[in-house]
């Protein structure tokens, strides 16, 4: 049975809540009008929210996206890999 993130937040569940995040659309972290739960498939419980993205939010995405690669293409590989290595410290 589904845990409700209400009945994890009141101590009824076994596991912790890990959070509401945010979904990354074009480039910044937004919230939508819609939530997502996040179940763990071997024992389908809640452990987590996200934000369900609508056509928009995609089209959106797609769009910054394109123009990120029309940027990308015009950087060196010395260029490129300075931005990803800058990426992965960042996330160490």
């Amino acid at each position: 049975m589904i845990k409700t993130l209400k009945e994890l937040k009141r101590g009824k569940g076994r596991r912790v809540m890990m959070g509401t995040y945010d979904i990354f659309i074009g480039g910044s972290l937004q919230k939508t009008y819609k939530i997502l739960e996040v179940a763990n498939p071997f024992d389908n419980e809640v452990f987590a929210e996200t934000y369900l993205g609508h056509q928009t939010d995609l089209e959106e995405a797609i769009s910054k996206a394109q123009w990120a690669e029309n940027v990308m293409k015009g950087l060196s590989s010395f260029e490129r890999f300075e931005i990803l290595r800058h990426i992965a410290n960042t996330l160490m």
